[in-house]
């Protein structure tokens, strides 16, 4: 045989959808033979050929089984170029060789079987080969010759079904939901993971309501859905077909509001001032799905309503959660009930004036809502009442105007007569002649209580006579204009009880000279009812000139009624006016020395009428011979009539000539100076005796308590008795300095400061002091310091490194005392800067937001207090707020470039700042990126965009729209539509749309443009590199998003996961809204430009693809292996990237049974780990085209690779076509006679 050709095509093994280029061409000219003459001429010797061929069912190679057996069939044939001359041939003698690469190797050899079916085989990756071996023997003039032919393939066994369980975000089990949609999430786990199944059937049967197949994602969302009863599950699928399912879940779905049953209003009466407690009937609620639902009104049944409308809001809910649309109405309390009077009884009274005032009990009201009202009456308590009845009306009215009254009478009477008063008492006049006596009295009043004041009679009326020595009762009467009368009554009496008078004739006090002779002068006497009585009066003269003394003489008289006349009486003094004489004994003046005896010389006296008087003198002696002074003695006498002599006197000196005597004269002693100015000195002063003052003062020079010098000082003490006495004594006091100085430190607070200041001074109580100090750790003793620094003024510590030491003073006086004193720890100096940082949630640099505010926060990491500052500054205005807190939103921005920066100050007065963010308030809806922008963050999703970006922007420049303000979870929907255009694409949103990841943080890059000579493919050339999506997430679409590649007509597209990528094969059915998508992509060429409709995000690329090698033929005679979903992938195992995963599936083979089939079994032995082989086999098809950075690309987010290839098959194909004409035209010139014979 010629196997050039063979060996020629089967140098290139390119792989196209799975399939094996060699093993195509095999199959396509399989059976036909070629004549080495045709190509060569090459017959120097016999030879025999062998030829094995694998057919079916034998799986493909590189296949995924599902089951632990493995059928391999083949076809063994041979031949020989002498078959002319010889006839002598053999069957094919088998060997199959099977490798379990993870451990153990089967050998099952010298069959002529073409068909073994190897069993029980374990997990792994297997490798077989499979030798035929053809033997001629010699014979008709042929020699014996031996060919051979073998085939080499590998496979895998995977029994093992994928792992498959529900994660938190989906529903559990009898759950309820008022969405309208079942999102159902798994996690799986399988190394040849393939798809997910998920079936959702009802509602309310068991007939299936959808399906859905994932392979890219392990989630699906149900939508669209009806309420009612739904139960869902998922399966996971292997490449090999093992599969696994999740328990059935329960879900119902309940999108139907409940219904609240009609309400009326409700009115109720007031009970008191809160209202009343009002009682109604609950609505009911109706629902689609609950039996019941529990309605709850607000404020409740039962509740106290006040005066007035209440409106009353009913809700429901079911279990779903969805809220009833709530009904209302209104409970009225009013009130009309009027307040109750109360008055008192009806009142009588006696009247106390023409009006009487009467007093009762205040009439008052309450009422059941206002409680105590006011009440009004037509007459008060306290008001005058006439004589007679008078009807009081009392009524009270609520704050509601209702009405209550109530009456009561006041009846006065009078019964009263007048009162009299000022009636006179008795009276006893005096006659004044012998009829009698004319008598006048003054009349009484009348009161009436009702009248007032009333006249008054009386009989004997005043100026009447009264006869003498008679009794006359007098009678006064007052009556009122009601009848009533007053009287009362008084006595008039005239009597004789005045006595005679008698008047004396000349004086009634006379002297008479002792010896002289008297004469009476004599009186008269007179009687108002009797007359003159002169000659009546008895007179007593007992007169006698001759003794001294004094006289009396009386006067009498006695009128008819036996009235007797005051005695009038005249004194006669006989008297005697001559005075006595005093004559002194002895010395005048005396001296006597204190403590002396005194004894007086006494005196005499003479009178004219009573002699020798010595014996009466009254001498004073008031001499005290222990006290000194001057004493005066003096003497006096009377003689017996009362004349005084002349006062003699005699004075008398006490002297004291003895000075007083010192004791107690203190010590020579010393003190310590306490000044300069030496020291005030304190001392016991020495006492003094006297012989005659008892007391004496002592006084000493200095005194004690003044201040005395430095040195020694001579005190000398002195004292004085009261008569000028004077006693010394004296004694020395030395003052001296030993003192150290004492220091007094002002310390440094401890609040935050760049710096601290410690201040000292000392004070010498005698001398000026050197002050020095030493900054010194807090364990040191300052005795023990030994380099000191002249103090001046104050001491600074600036250095963080000085908190936690203390500063030592030193102090000397000029007497050489010293002393020491430490501060206290020194802390608080801080000279570090905060460093101030804006958080995530302050706006990035450069970025752009349509809010009209901004919300800056900051961290800052200083220990100590700060305030911050925040400046906003625009081209026109520079606001800046001075604040505490590490947040702010500024508010109400007009649409402006802003600049931001945040200064911090800590309580030292360091200050630290964030670097200045530029940042666009936009309020248009077109606009233009800048090359220093990076961030766009909307202020509500209605808003509609159209970006494009300036000439200045880098391909590479990324630019984020922020959706975090529309976030809930990993979900962000938003209605406007938005719009991103560049020189090469643009990118279209559609309104309404819902984006989806994993762990997203709401940031979404839009486009940028990768340098596609960073990129390479193993077949064709990048054209262009497009990233975009997130940088952190997998984001997907509930829309389909439009990529328009502008002038990439005539190209296709694919999605990179990885270094490989995926053609899209699928076509778009509209360039505008396709409805074929499914959950994948599609592609639409409009003969300019390239249009990609996508429901996830990733990287996209295009590339011009390099020529396909033709494919041979297909040794196994397998089935090719097929691709599913959008577009056909570069290998069989599936890939994960940004929301998207690729996945080729290879179908099971069929195995014949028909046939009776050898079975090998494997011998058990412990499996390897089933990890992949680090032997691959020869049989291992030559890579798919892989995408490879050539240059490290720029960071990009996963994604979507579009391939744009041309399909070169037709060249295949042309190729094909001329071997077949070839085989034909050898068959026509009758080349292959099997004997030779034509």
């Amino acid at each position: 045989m010629c196997v050039t050709i063979i060996f020629l095509l089967e140098t290139v093994e390119p792989v196209v959808g799975g399939l094996n280029v060699n093993d195509n061409l095999k199959s396509m000219i399989s059976g036909f033979k070629l004549p080495f003459l045709f190509l060569f001429v090459i017959a120097a010797a016999i030879t025999a050929s062998a030829t094995l061929t694998v057919v079916s069912p034998t799986p493909a190679n590189n296949s995924l089984l599902g089951t632990n057996s493995y059928l391999i069939n083949v076809t063994a044939t041979g031949s020989d170029t002498d078959k002319f001359w010889c006839d002598a041939e053999h069957l094919v003698y088998l060997t199959y060789n099977l490798t379990w690469l993870n451990a153990t190797k089967v050998n099952f050899t010298n069959t002529t079987s073409t068909k073994v079916n190897f069993t029980g085989l374990p997990n792994g990756t297997f490798l077989l080969q499979t030798t035929e071996v053809w033997t001629y023997e010699q014979g008709n003039s042929c020699t014996s010759h031996t060919d051979s032919d073998s085939d080499t393939r590998t496979f895998r066994i995977d029994t093992t079904a994928p792992q498959i369980s529900y994660i938190n975000s989906t529903l559990t089990n009898g759950s309820y939901t008022r969405n309208n949609w079942i999102f159902v999430n798994v996690s799986t786990s399988d190394v040849n993971y393939n798809y997910t199944t998920f079936n959702l059937y009802g509602p309310n049967s068991n007939s299936l309501n959808k399906s859905v197949n994932v392979t890219s994602g392990s989630s699906t969302n149900f939508t669209g859905l009806s309420s009612g009863t739904y139960v869902f599950n998922a399966t996971a699928y292997d490449k090999a077909g093992n599969k696994n399912s999740t328990s059935s879940r329960t879900v119902i779905v309940d999108t139907i509001a409940p219904v609240i049953g009609s309400v009326s209003n409700v009115t109720s009466e007031a009970t008191n001032a809160s209202g009343a407690s009002v009682t109604y009937t609950i609505p009911t609620a109706t629902d689609n799905i609950d039996s019941s639902v529990t309605v709850t009104c607000l404020p409740g049944s039962g509740s106290v309503f006040a005066l007035g409308n209440t409106g009353v809001t009913c809700n429901a809910q079911d279990t779903a959660g969805n809220n009833a649309t709530s009904v209302t109405f209104n409970v009225t309390v009013q009130d009309t009930t009027p307040p109750v009077v109360t008055v008192p009884s009806d009142i009588t009274k006696e009247a106390t004036a023409s009006t009487t005032q009467v007093t009762f009990t205040a009439p008052s009201a309450t009422d059941l809502v206002d409680g105590s009202v006011t009440t009004t009456c037509t007459h008060n308590s306290g008001d005058l009442f006439p004589v007679g009845v008078t009807t009081i009306n009392c009524s009270a009215t609520d704050s509601h105007g209702n009405t209550g009254s109530a009456i009561f009478s006041v009846t006065i009477t009078d019964t009263t007569p007048p009162e009299i008063s000022g009636t006179p008492s008795d009276i006893t006049a005096e006659a004044t002649n012998s009829s009698g006596a004319v008598v006048e009295y003054s009349l009484p009043t009348a009161n009436d209580l009702v009248d007032g004041s009333t006249s008054v009679s009386c009989l004997p009326a005043s100026g009447s006579v009264f006869a003498l020595d008679a009794t006359t009762l007098v009678t006064c009467s007052s009556t009122d204009s009601h009848g009533n009368t007053g009287t009362s009554n008084f006595n008039v009496k005239v009597q004789d009880t005045t006595a005679p008078v008698i008047t004396l004739y000349g004086s009634s006090s006379l002297i008479l000279e002792y010896g002289d002779t008297y004469n009476d002068a004599g009186a008269t006497a007179s009687d108002a009812v009797d007359g003159n009585l002169t000659g009546s009066i008895v007179t007593v003269n007992s007169v006698n000139s001759s003794a001294v003394g004094d006289y009396t003489v009386t006067y009498d008289v006695t009128d008819a009624h036996g009235n007797k006349a005051t005695q009038v009486v005249r004194t006669v003094h006989v008297i005697d006016t001559d005075n006595p004489v005093i004559t002194l004994l002895g010395f005048d003046p005396v001296t006597l020395e204190v403590h002396s005896t005194y004894n007086d010389a006494g005196a005499t006296a003479i009178d004219d009428v009573d002699g020798d008087l010595t014996n009466s003198i009254v001498t004073n002696n008031p001499v005290n011979s222990d006290v000194v002074g001057n004493y005066t003695v003096t003497y006096n006498v009377n003689d017996a009539h009362g004349n005084s002599a002349t006062q003699v006197t005699r004075t008398v000196s006490i002297i004291d000539n003895e000075s007083p005597v010192l004791t107690g004269t203190p010590e020579d002693f010393s003190v310590e100076a306490t000044s300069g100015d030496g020291a005030t000195v304190n001392y016991d002063a020495p006492t003094a005796t006297d012989n005659y003052d008892s007391e004496v003062s002592v006084s000493c020079l200095p005194a004690s308590g003044n201040n005395f010098a430095l040195g020694s000082t001579q005190v000398n003490c002195s004292s004085t008795d009261s008569n000028g006495n004077t006693g010394t004594s004296s004694f020395t006091v030395t003052v001296k300095d030993t003192t150290a100085p004492n220091i007094t430190i002002t310390n440094a607070d401890t609040s935050p400061a760049k710096f601290k200041t410690v201040n000292a001074s000392a004070v010498d109580l005698v001398s000026e002091s050197t002050l020095s100090y030493a900054i010194v750790s807090s364990d040191t003793n300052c005795t023990n310091v030994e380099v000191w620094t002249p103090y001046d003024e104050s001491v600074t510590l600036n250095s963080e490194s000085d908190n936690g030491k203390i500063v030592c003073f030193r102090a000397t006086d000029g007497s050489d005392n010293t002393d020491y004193s430490s501060s206290d720890v020194i802390s608080g100096i801080d000279t570090t800067p905060p460093v101030v940082t804006f958080t995530s949630n302050s706006p990035v640099n450069n970025s752009i937001t349509t809010t009209p505010y901004m919300f800056v926060q900051v961290t800052v990491n200083d220990t100590n207090a700060v305030n911050l500052t925040y400046d906003l500054s625009t081209f026109e205005v520079d606001p800046v707020l001075t604040t505490t807190e590490t947040s702010h939103n500024f508010t109400e921005l007009s649409a402006n470039t802003y600049f931001i920066t945040v200064t911090a100050t800590d309580a030292a007065g360091n200050v630290g700042s964030t670097e200045t963010r530029t940042v666009k308030v936009l309020t248009d809806q077109n606009y233009e990126i800048q090359p220093t922008e990076s961030t766009l963050t909307p202020s509500d999703s209605n808003q509609e965009f159209n970006f494009t970006f300036n000439s200045s922007v880098d391909d590479n420049q990324t630019f984020d729209l922020n959706l975090t303000p529309f976030l809930t979870g990993s979900t962000a929907t938003y209605n406007g539509s938005i719009t991103i255009t560049r020189d090469n694409f643009s990118i279209e949103f559609p309104a309404g749309i819902t984006f989806n990841g994993t762990n997203w943080d709401g940031l979404l890059n839009l486009p940028t443009l990768q340098n596609a000579s960073n990129y390479s493919v193993s077949s064709g050339t990048v054209d262009e590199v497009l990233a975009l999506g997130s940088a952190n997430s997998s984001i997907t679409f509930d829309k389909p998003v439009k990529i328009t590649l502008f002038g990439k007509t005539g190209k296709n597209a694919g999605f990179t996961n990885g270094n490989s990528f995926t053609i899209i094969n699928l076509q778009c059915n509209s360039a505008t809204n396709p409805t074929n998508i499914g959950n994948a992509e599609c592609y639409f060429d409009d003969g300019t430009n390239l249009i990609i409709f996508t429901m996830h995000f990733t990287s996209f690329a295009t590339i011009t693809p390099a020529p396909v090698t033709p494919p041979s033929n297909n040794n196994g005679g397998g089935s090719p292996s097929s691709g599913s979903g959008s577009g056909s992938s570069s290998s069989t195992s599936s890939s994960s990237g940004s929301g998207f995963t690729s996945v080729v599936a290879t179908p099971t083979p069929t195995v014949p049974t028909a046939t009776p089939v050898p079975t090998v079994t494997a011998p058990t032995a412990t499996p390897a780990p089933t990890t992949t082989p680090t032997t691959v086999p020869t049989a291992t098809p030559t890579p798919a085209p892989a995408i490879t950075p050539t240059a490290t690309p720029t960071p990009a987010t996963a994604g979507f690779f579009t391939a744009i290839g041309n399909n070169s098959y037709a060249m295949i194909g042309g190729f094909i076509l001329a071997l077949i004409g070839m085989f034909f035209g050898a068959s026509r010139l009758g080349l292959l006679n099997k004997k030779g014979k034509q």
